[in-house]
C-alpha cells in the first residue's frame, strides 16, 4: 500500500510541476506578444528610387495574388544583371530544351 500510495504522490506532483510551468511559459509568451509593434510609415521618397505610383501597383498586385490583406514592410528595386555564358553552356540549354520538346511535335 505505501508503493501505491508514493506512485500516486509522484503522478500527481509530476503533473502539477507540467502544469505549473506551461503556465509560467504562457504567461511570458503573453508578455512577448504585448509589446509594441513598430510602425512604418510612407515617405515620398523611397531608397530604391521607385515611385509612389509603381508602390502602390506593386502593392495591389500583391493584394489580388494572395487574396489576403497584408503589409509589405520593403520593396527592393533588383538590378538586372548580365549573365555572360560561354557558347558551350548556351548549346548545352538548347539542345536540353529540343529533347524536352520533341516529343510534342508531330
Amino acid at each position: 500500500m505505501d508503493n501505491v500510495q508514493l506512485g500516486i504522490f509522484v503522478t500527481i506532483s509530476g503533473m502539477g510541476i507540467v502544469f505549473f510551468s506551461l503556465f509560467l511559459l504562457s504567461i511570458i509568451m503573453a508578455g512577448f506578444s504585448l509589446k509594441k509593434k513598430k510602425k512604418f510609415s510612407v515617405s515620398n521618397e523611397n531608397e530604391s528610387g521607385i515611385s509612389d505610383h509603381i508602390l502602390v501597383v506593386i502593392a495591389a498586385a500583391c493584394t489580388a495574388a494572395l487574396e489576403t490583406d497584408f503589409e509589405i514592410k520593403k520593396i527592393t528595386l533588383i538590378k538586372e544583371r548580365r549573365i555572360t555564358n560561354s557558347l558551350w553552356a548556351f548549346i548545352g540549354r538548347v539542345e536540353a530544351l529540343g529533347n524536352t520538346f520533341k516529343g510534342d511535335k508531330k
